[in-house]
């Protein structure tokens, strides 16, 4: 079952949204929630079930994981640890997590593609396509043109187009960030300060999550870091605050230490990241690995190459990397 399939489309899809809003009508939320967690087990295994195994192994680890951030004194170091990349062994035919990112993992991303052995997340533009015959008119839109200062205007257009509801003005801000960068993997943050009788618990989000501390207990240096993505401090009620406010320098010692270890990842991000040209490198050392990719892109890309060969061209290293399979 993939998202594009009429099985999802048409039955998945509905029943979950049936169930997951007859509960919050009846003020259920807490299993409106509990529905979601189980259909999407059910989403994922209805492909493989045994891949149900893993992905409540890595539910089971990530919560460990989580839990141990809580704990006062060491949870700094628990995020760094945090900071893994999934790779693969073409040799052993393995998948691990590593410290670093695997470019080998191209080739596994494109054995699964040609093998349809997982669900398809990748190279499915011309799935989408086939599976809805009966449209006529089509609307590509590059990456280029949702970009932070362009994404509010774009979809504002398109709302004329399409006749939706076009986005309000006072949501244009949220349209001008980047919401996946350096710290996407990790937050919003639930961290716990351990008192002597008591842990103080605190959310770092993006997007408001309660009382907002911010001003109060973040550190001047840290606030409005271009680093930390608009990292703001919450709290869940005016109690939880009035603790906060009576404990407030160890609270903005523990906080700074989170903080710090936030930066530190942003930094080993960044210097650890992946280039185009690393990628187009790669490709160029591996034929092999080169050839199947462009035969998956001819495939997918050839309806969006008659109806807007521009956003073709506009693709630097695409083109690059065609130019190199032709020679």
């Amino acid at each position: 079952m993939v998202f594009s399939s009429f099985t999802f489309l048409f039955g998945f899809l509905p029943l979950m949204l049936c169930v997951f809003y007859v509960l919050r009508y009846f003020k259920q939320d807490l299993f409106a929630k509990i529905s979601l967690v189980f259909g999407s087990l059910f989403f994922y295994g209805f492909w493989n079930p045994s891949y149900l195994f893993l992905l409540l192994g890595s539910i089971g680890v990530n919560f460990l994981i989580g839990k141990q951030i809580l704990v006062r004194g060491g949870g700094q170091n628990n995020l760094i640890a945090l900071l893994k990349y999934s790779a693969y062994n073409p040799q052993t035919k393995e998948s691990f997590y590593a410290d670093f990112p695997s470019l080998d993992k191209i080739e596994l991303t494109i054995l699964n593609r040609k093998n349809h052995q997982i669900m398809q997340t990748l190279f499915v533009l011309n799935d989408l396509i086939t599976s809805f015959p009966n449209i006529t008119q089509k609307y590509f839109i590059d990456m280029k043109e949702i970009s932070t200062d362009k994404a509010f205007e774009t979809m504002t257009n398109l709302s004329k187009k399409l006749g939706f509801e076009p986005p309000k003005k006072e949501y244009k801000e949220k349209f001008q960030r980047q919401v996946y960068k350096n710290l996407y993997f990790i937050l919003p943050l639930n961290v716990g300060i351990q008192l002597k009788d008591s842990i103080i618990n605190l959310k770092l989000s993006q997007e408001s999550q309660g009382i907002d501390i911010t001003q109060s207990l973040m550190p001047t240096s840290y606030q409005n870091h271009p680093d930390l993505e608009n990292l703001k401090i919450y709290v869940k009620n005016q109690k939880a605050m009035q603790k906060v406010f009576k404990n407030l320098t160890i609270c903005q010692q523990e906080l700074t230490k989170i903080l710090q270890a936030l930066l530190q990842i942003v930094q080993m991000k960044s210097q650890r990241d992946l280039s185009e040209k690393d990628v187009l490198e790669y490709l160029k050392s591996h034929p092999k690995v080169a050839k199947d990719l462009k035969e998956i892109l001819d495939k997918d890309l050839q309806d969006l190459k008659r109806t807007r060969p521009d956003i073709i061209e506009s693709w630097k290293y695409y083109q690059e990397f065609e130019k190199f399979m032709r020679n």
